[in-house]
């Protein structure tokens, strides 16, 4: 799976917003919450070299949810 993608498939709000920081335009862009003296500035990329100090990451994936579903629905 790719994690980001260049500007090809970037929105135009996307390109703006990376013009700003003097960054490429990604396809996927995700937002983390860091430290008040972050050790990463706005823009960069970050790879797993990044988190090599750091004992534990704590991720989140994100799913549809669907409630309860009936049988048909959930097996076909």
């Amino acid at each position: 799976t790719r994690t980001y993608t260049r500007r090809r498939g970037a929105a135009l709000a996307a390109v703006g917003h990376a013009a700003k920081v003097g960054a490429e335009p990604m396809r996927f862009v995700r937002e983390l919450r860091t430290d008040p003296d972050p050790q990463v500035n706005a823009g960069d990329v970050l790879t797993v070299e990044t988190f090599n100090d750091v004992e534990r990451v704590d991720i989140v994936g994100l799913t549809k949810g669907k409630g309860f579903a009936g049988g048909k629905k959930r097996h076909h």
